[in-house]
């Protein structure tokens, strides 16, 4: 390439302006007297004359300024939206989730009408089923219990549930039987529904496992009172089995 297809090349960097046709025209002048000399100087005039023509555009439209307090607190409002947005769409999930089991799981009073028409039947119950009105920290009357639960009083029943951890791990005859696998459906502050006291039937013992079992033996109501007086427990079964 020839020097003055070089500095051709270096002057389509320049702005079509006057000053800057005034500069390419000075460059090649330059580039014709001096040689590599003059490519050189050429060169140094070009990018100097870059840096002033950004300065000057700088110059004439200087930076916004930014209120970054303010840009912040709309980030942490934004941020605080798409939460609340996320849990209402969660509660919303859970609320659908409940209502299809809703529609597919029979209530009590649907099974008990079932074992009138089959009184062969096993009475399959779930913790669901065993579930009254009551607030937390209420003292336990005996009106709570609703009319179908006192229905399955003495009757032959399966449940599943959990065994409720214990220093005992073997050859287990009495235990907390528990909706889930948390220590907080017993005792004080727990639901007086969520557990069942399980008496083994004669000669049969079961093992601690985390996994949920289901038991199958005689309901019936009795309440048990916890070391405070108050009462812990309203459900039991005895001559249980595992099945």
């Amino acid at each position: 390439m020839t020097m003055r297809r070089k500095i051709s090349s270096g002057i389509g960097l320049l702005p079509r302006t006057t000053f800057g046709r005034l500069v390419a025209s000075m460059a090649l002048l330059l580039a014709s007297q001096f040689s590599s000399f003059g490519w050189a100087a050429s060169l140094v005039a070009i990018s100097a004359f870059q840096e002033q023509s950004t300065q000057a555009k700088e110059d004439r439209d200087p930076p916004v300024q930014v209120d970054e307090a303010a840009v912040s607190d709309k980030d942490r409002s934004d941020l605080l939206q798409s939460e609340t947005d996320r849990q209402k769409e969660q509660r919303a999930a859970v609320e659908q989730e409940r209502q299809a089991r809703a529609g597919t799981t029979k209530t009590l009073k649907t099974k008990l009408a079932e074992l009138e028409l089959n009184p062969g039947k096993r009475l399959d119950l779930t913790f669901d089923d065993l579930v009254f009105d009551m607030e937390k920290g209420e003292t336990f009357q005996p009106s709570m219990i609703t009319k179908e639960i006192n229905q399955i009083h003495n009757r032959k029943v399966s449940l599943s549930g959990y065994i409720r951890p214990s220093a005992r791990q073997k050859g287990i005859t009495k235990f907390v039987f528990v909706r889930d696998n948390k220590e907080c459906c017993f005792g004080p502050g727990a639901a007086l529904f969520d557990c069942v006291l399980v008496k083994m039937a004669e000669g049969k013992e079961v093992e601690y496992t985390v996994r949920p079992i289901t038991i199958e033996g005689d309901f019936y109501l009795k309440e048990f009172k916890g070391p405070n007086g108050r009462c812990w427990a309203v459900y039991r079964m005895k001559n249980g089995e595992i099945k």
